[in-house]
């Protein structure tokens, strides 16, 4: 028999997977273009003999899309059109739809028409999908392959959630924590426009929090550890949370389309962060044009071994933290793989613009408890002296950018910025290796500089003595430091 399927076709173009997590609850699939999640072909099948075509059967070639399931179909006899209010049957992959015997057309028989109905999976996301199905018939008898008894129908276009959100980062403040996390392109989108974000709050235990985000209502900023001066990160600072030693938050963000919620992807830099709010630490938004000074404390003592204070410049804005004290972690992507916990300061932002006139400061005050036995104590170097033969310049101050974090094992010696072999402190001329001015840093000039740690330059090393609730001989190391527009590094290691 020579079978053939007249015609397929298949509405509408374009369905969505209605697929949305649970909280929040389900989102309907969009008005318009977009009917629902399920997609109708309509098949037809005939023979032309010159005999019957026994058993005939319809199915998907070679199978139903990876995209679609669920499947139920009618035939169209009479008086039953395949309407709504039809009854149809559930698809069976290996009876496929029968059309029983088919008479030829020649000898009085009919085309017979199915309507065949399948779904978008709840479970399809990190769309548009694109699906082309394929429908085959055949009989008992065989058929003459002819071409058009495999035949497939205009493609489908299948719009799911968003991709996962990525670069999902929380930095902790005192109290608080902002969470920062990279803007879905439109290629990820799903196929459907991301219109907001959604944060949700975990604490150990129960009182999971959410925090909407709308993206019309929401400033893209820099992202942090990200050398981009185009904005293409979102932001949400998030109050009223406890402090060490009692909560470690976990913080996880989707995107929101018109389908639904995308999914999570728990992996490093994917849509998931923690943190630990510390009175050790400071973490706040910097508006554009603004200068903020940031400080975790004051005056070092057995509770809080590490001072922090950042005077930032009138940059173009963006997350800034300063934290000191082992209690304190960076998120565990921010540095393009594990931070190193005993850094005693961290600088953490998104700043960009800086000039060599008007650099970001940084001042870090450590408890002498924490310097490393061996190391001698006395003489006090002079003021801005570049010995290294004395305290506190015998002592190693490491500045570890996230590239230098990639030489483990720590410290990085291409971040040492007290070198004995190379110092290059900001009063050095620039041919010995030095900014040329005790007052700020600089971008790496053309030529003759060897500061391999970078813009990062140290203005003076002090030790500090008979500050209040300290003892005269305590003996804390002071270092100030000048950068230019360094913006994701840990700092002041020692």
């Amino acid at each position: 028999a020579d079978l053939a399927i007249t015609s397929v076709t298949r509405s509408p173009s374009l369905v969505c997977a209605n697929y949305s997590p649970s909280p929040p609850p389900p989102t309907a699939c969009p008005t318009g273009g977009v009917i629902n999640n399920t997609v109708q072909f309509t098949v037809s099948v005939s023979s032309s003999g010159p005999s019957d075509a026994r058993n005939t059967k319809l199915k998907f070639d070679p199978s139903l899309s990876d995209a679609l399931g669920s499947v139920d179909w009618c035939k169209k006899v009479g008086s039953i059109t395949c309407s709504a209010g039809d009854s149809f049957t559930s698809y069976n992959a290996t009876a496929g739809i029968p059309a029983d015997t088919l008479v030829p057309l020649s000898q009085g028989g009919d085309t017979v028409t199915f309507v065949v109905r399948a779904r978008a999976l709840l479970s399809d996301h990190d769309g548009p999908l694109s699906v082309a199905q394929r429908f085959a018939v055949s009989s008992d008898a065989g058929e003459i392959a002819n071409g058009n008894n495999l035949v497939t129908a205009d493609a489908i276009e299948v719009d799911t959630v968003p991709f996962s959100v990525q670069g999902v980062q929380a930095i902790p403040g005192n109290g608080s924590a902002i969470v920062t996390w990279t803007a879905q392109p439109a290629s990820r989108n799903g196929g459907q426009p991301v219109t907001s974000y959604r944060i949700t709050v975990k604490p150990p235990g129960d009182g999971t929090l959410y925090y909407d985000v709308s993206v019309l209502g929401a400033t893209k900023v820099l992202c942090p550890n990200d050398s981009s001066t185009v904005p293409n990160c979102y932001q949400k600072s998030i109050g009223a949370l406890a402090n060490v030693p009692v909560t470690l938050y976990t913080f996880e963000v989707r995107a929101q389309n018109a389908v639904g919620f995308s999914t999570i992807n728990s992996g490093l830099g994917g849509s998931i962060a923690t943190a630990t709010p510390s009175v050790e630490a400071t973490a706040q938004l910097v508006p554009n044009a603004t200068a903020q000074t940031l400080t975790t404390c004051t005056t070092a003592t057995t509770d809080h071994k590490t001072c922090v204070r950042y005077l930032v410049p009138s940059g173009t804005g963006g997350v800034f933290g300063a934290q000191g004290g082992a209690s304190v972690g960076l998120p565990a992507n921010f540095c393009g793989g594990p931070c190193v916990g005993s850094t005693g300061a961290q600088n953490i932002g998104a700043l960009f613009g800086y000039t060599s006139q008007n650099p970001l400061v940084e001042i870090i005050n450590w408890d002498s408890s924490t310097i490393p036995s061996g190391f001698i104590k006395n003489p006090v170097c002079g003021t801005n002296s570049t010995a290294t033969n004395c305290f506190p310049n015998n002592v190693p101050i490491f500045y570890e950018t996230s590239a230098a974090l990639a030489l483990l094992p720590f410290p990085p010696a291409a971040a040492y910025l007290n070198d004995p072999a190379r110092p290059h402190f900001c009063s050095l001329p620039i041919i010995k290796g030095g900014a040329g001015n005790v007052n700020y840093a600089r971008p790496t000039p053309a030529g003759g500089y060897t500061d391999t740690a970078g813009s990062a330059c140290i203005k003076k090393i002090s030790v500090l003595t008979g500050l209040p609730g300290r003892a005269a001989d305590k003996g804390d190391i002071q270092v100030v430091i000048n950068l230019t527009s360094d913006s994701d590094a840990l700092a002041g290691h020692h």
